[in-house]
């Protein structure tokens, strides 16, 4: 139940076992799936009928119900983009870097969420043009947010026009590189499925037309559809896909003009000019099993 690690021989702790000390007839055994340290990812209740039959060990701690501000989760890591889209220019995939930072609110009695605090910081410009950035929750309907609060109003807005919730966070990369953009969003009960980060984040090139966003993510209503295959892009737009170019000519391979890399915010940015994939040699072999393989390449 607790594995040791064979390279240190160090016992990973993932599960606890606390007696109930009124009556030694119950053990509560929490079980740890990830880092968090809280041993309530699944949690179970075994009852003993023979009363005093668990013995030793450590109690159970005193009940105390959780509030709304103290059920939370978070979510982070690192979104990369080529900003040369429907070109394939350099592909070296360090135009635009960004990490990102998201905390999300949950109503203890159903897990809905009700509030989610959003940082981004743009730690790296690879490229020469003009680039913006936002993220829209495709998900969810206008009528879901309750209110916005934005750390640097002068900056950000909540764009008007716009199908779904829109946030536009910085129109230009260079003034805004290593400064961290927060935004507040109160909203109706909401499931988390719906709202989980880092949403449809998207980059916007030259003018707020050219949109570049994760693959199969579709383009906001600003977006300029006539961009769409053109140069060396190969979307779909009547089957829902979007933003991928070839390997080469003579390979099926679909590439990505963005990245989300979940749970990484140490992501050691590709040399400038050089095809991502020359950089990392494991990167086409992630693409290519959509992916399943290789899911440290960037490691």
């Amino acid at each position: 139940m607790n594995p040791e690690d064979k390279e240190t021989g160090v016992r990973k702790q993932r599960v606890v076992a606390l007696r109930h000390g009124s009556t030694s007839q119950i053990v509560a055994i929490g079980f740890e799936d990830s880092n968090g340290g809280d041993y309530c990812d699944a949690t179970f209740y075994l009852k003993v009928a023979e009363a005093n039959a668990v013995e030793g060990g450590v109690e159970l701690p005193p009940a105390s119900p959780p509030t709304d501000n103290k059920n939370f989760v978070i979510y982070e890591g690192t979104l990369t983009y080529e900003d040369q889209w429907p070109s394939e220019g350099d592909y070296d995939m360090n135009d635009v870097v960004l990490k990102y930072h998201s905390t999300l609110y949950r109503k203890t009695k159903d897990n809905s969420v009700y509030k989610i605090v959003n940082e981004f910081t743009p730690i790296h410009n690879g490229g020469t043009y003009t680039c913006g950035f936002g993220y829209q929750l495709h998900n969810i309907e206008l009528s879901a947010i309750k209110s916005i609060d934005f750390s640097d109003p002068s900056s950000s807005r909540y764009e008007s026009g716009q199908s779904h919730p829109t946030i536009i966070l910085f129109d230009e990369l260079k003034s805004a590189l290593n400064k961290t953009f927060t935004v507040t969003l109160e909203l109706n009960d909401t499931p988390e499925t719906q709202v989980a980060p880092p949403y449809n984040p998207f980059i916007f090139v030259n003018g707020r037309g050219k949109e570049v966003h994760l693959v199969n993510y579709p383009p906001t209503s600003k977006a300029d559809f006539t961009l769409f295959n053109t140069d060396k892009d190969v979307s779909n737009p009547s089957e829902r896909i979007y933003y991928l170019t070839r390997y080469n000519e003579d390979d099926l391979t679909l590439m990505p003009f963005g990245i989300n890399l979940p749970g990484t915010t140490d992501f050691n940015i590709p040399a400038e000019g050089v095809r991502i994939y020359k950089t990392y040699p494991r990167f086409i072999e992630w693409v290519k099993s959509k992916g399943e393989n290789n899911t440290d390449w960037y490691k």
